[in-house]
């Protein structure tokens, strides 16, 4: 029997992110926090009833970031589905372990379960991965090592 590797990436500035599973699917988004005039109104369009709860309940200036974890978690969640931002973002609940719909995200929603988990990047960036399996590790690897050179002559 043959294994199928999926595989899916994110991007932002300066920052590229590929996920690799060996079975089932994946989605995973790379972010940075919306620029505050942005913000409310992304909370607003995107976040669920419990997910603006939990978001007010929150100091000031942790909400950029609590809010971006949740966008990424959500991104990463619809590009596992393939429904993409055509979704109902609101109607995706992503605060736990499992992605939750409430009513439903789109017409063809999947009954199968979406496990999530979030990855730290460096330089302040936001990482989530979506699966519909658990995901038990995160192996962080860089493509930033030094060229070497080699003489060919």
């Amino acid at each position: 029997m043959t294994a199928t590797a999926l595989k899916t990436f994110a991007h932002t500035r300066h920052r590229v992110l590929i996920a690799v599973v060996a079975q089932g699917l994946v989605g995973i988004d790379l972010d940075t926090s919306p620029y505050p005039g942005v913000l409310r109104r992304l909370i607003a369009r995107t976040a669920t009833p419990g997910e603006r709860a939990a978001l007010s309940r929150l100091p000031a200036g942790e909400v950029p970031e609590a809010f971006t974890r949740l966008w990424s978690r959500k991104e990463a969640v619809v590009k596992l589905t393939g429904h993409g931002l055509a979704a109902r973002l609101n109607r995706i609940e992503v605060r736990g372990e499992l992605a939750r719909p409430e009513g439903s995200p789109a017409e063809d929603w999947p009954a199968f379960p979406i496990h999530l988990r979030d990855a730290r990047v460096e330089g302040g960036r936001i990482a989530a991965i979506a699966s519909t399996r658990r995901i038990t590790a995160v192996e962080p690897r860089s493509l930033c090592t030094p060229a070497t050179t080699r003489n060919t002559r």
